[in-house]
């Protein structure tokens, strides 16, 4: 199905399982919508590659991994769901998505590729468990455009000022999210020290 350059849009009957194969959109530059339509399944890498006039994809509700280059050059994609079990994000898998919509990902994620998401630069990316395995060696900027916007949990794992230094940060925790919000600065919670820092404070603060 690939190099279908008149398809526009394209939903698959509603099952319990589906599995998309490698490149299977690939090139297919008048799509719009798709709608993968089930409760769990796989697309292949490269699955919905070059599809520029992308605007939405519902993906299945349960989808352990997002393979390389799924979505790589989709610009316009703009509305996305975030599958439900994620574990790991493929290298350059939304590369180049620069309308992508903020995503908030599963505490099950576990590891995200380089070049996962350049190019999404008015994104926020919203982490509900301790940090992922960032290819290579934790290297934060290897995955994110340095204008990303990144949100992790109160005392999580992982999240630390050397590892993400140069991003906006927020810190997700209930009884302080007005607060961050009203400061709009970027805040880390350092477990060694018990504190939280705000960018201003970040040289030599203690």
């Amino acid at each position: 199905m690939s190099n279908c350059v008149q398809l526009e849009t394209f939903k698959f009957k509603p099952a319990s399982n589906l599995d998309v194969g490698a490149d299977a959109f690939f090139g297919c530059a008048a799509l719009k919508t798709v709608d993968l339509g089930a409760d769990e399944g796989a697309a292949g890498a490269g699955a919905f590659s070059g599809c520029t006039a992308l605007t939405e994809a519902a993906l299945p509700k349960v989808m352990f991994t997002l393979e390389p280059e799924t979505f790589l050059g989709c610009a316009a994609l703009s509305k996305l769901n975030v599958p439900e079990e994620l574990e790991s994000i493929g290298k350059s898998c939304f590369r180049g998505c620069e309308a992508l919509p903020d995503l908030t990902f599963p505490d099950s994620l576990v590891s995200v590729d380089r070049y996962a998401f350049p190019g999404c630069a008015e994104g926020t990316f919203t982490f509900t468990g301790d940090m992922p395995d960032f290819a290579p060696a934790k290297d934060v900027s290897a995955s994110f455009a340095p204008d990303a916007v990144l949100c992790f949990p109160f005392e999580s794992d992982g999240w630390t000022w050397p590892v993400c230094k140069g991003y906006e940060t927020k810190i997700v925790y209930p009884a302080l999210d007005n607060v961050f919000n009203d400061l709009k600065k970027d805040a880390w919670y350092i477990p060694s020290v018990q504190h939280v820092y705000y960018t201003g404070l970040m040289n030599g603060a203690q």
